[in-house]
């Protein structure tokens, strides 16, 4: 079954950073030498030094390619990625002085098969998947825990969770930080993810909506948007946009 990803990430309007980040393990030699499987990650940076620590966290995500052979399993693999990641994280607010900066985290690990995959994630950075036309959110929203230390990195050790997902072909995965998640509504996001487009344009017309409704409202949000997005199966021909895997 093949694979296929695209992305789009703004800033918030008014903003001059963007404190999101994202990478994809996909087709680099590291991850064509391990033959692992793909992982898919989306960081929400916030505080003073926000987005370093995103970024931190998402380099150090490389550990889960790196463990030797004799080592590793998928779980001890994402196990020791994500304490390299919070490592990682408090270092940048230990020598930036960032006080509670941190970021959440959302990662989807994909089998060397694609027939199963496995979401990871820190605190409430939002993912779904559309599983045989049916949509599942996979994070559990957590805004009343937002100063819960273990709900981001860079604080205390993280309270991780994890969610395994059986895939077909068709299915359609979505990782969105909260310039997304808070404004698009699930019915549309539902909609969207049921037409046949490519990750790319489905990413980018997830954070264009978002972008829209924000500014034709009353307040702008106060978050930046990202959008993340996986299609299982044929790959639609692009429309056109940037980030194309």
């Amino acid at each position: 079954m093949d694979v296929s990803w695209g992305s789009r990430s703004v800033r918030a309007r008014g903003s001059t950073t963007n404190e999101d980040a994202l990478k994809v393990w996909f087709d680099q030699p590291v991850v064509r030498r391990a033959g692992r499987g793909t992982l898919f990650a989306v960081a929400d940076g916030e505080g003073p030094v926000g987005r370093q620590v995103a970024w931190a966290v998402l380099d150090a995500l490389d550990l889960f390619f790196e463990i030797p052979s004799a080592d590793f399993t998928p779980g001890s693999g994402l196990r020791a990625a994500l304490g390299a990641a919070h490592e990682a994280a408090r270092s940048v607010v230990l020598q930036d002085h960032g006080g509670t900066s941190g970021c959440t985290l959302s990662m989807v690990y994909v089998t060397p098969a694609i027939d199963r995959a496995l979401l990871v994630a820190v605190g409430d950075t939002a993912a779904w998947v559309q599983h045989r036309g049916r949509l599942h959110a996979l994070v559990r929203p957590t805004s009343d825990q937002r100063d819960t230390a273990g709900s981001r990195l860079g604080l205390a050790y993280p309270s991780a969770f994890n969610r395994p997902i059986k895939l077909s072909l068709g299915d359609v995965i979505v990782i969105a930080t909260r310039g997304v998640s808070t404004v698009v509504r699930e019915d549309t996001l539902a909609d969207l993810m049921d037409l046949p487009l490519h990750p790319t344009d489905l990413a980018a017309d997830l954070v264009g909506i978002a972008s829209a409704q924000t500014r034709g409202g009353q307040h702008a949000s106060p978050f930046d948007a990202t959008a993340l997005a996986i299609r299982f199966g044929p790959c639609p021909v692009i429309r056109g946009g940037d980030d194309l895997a």
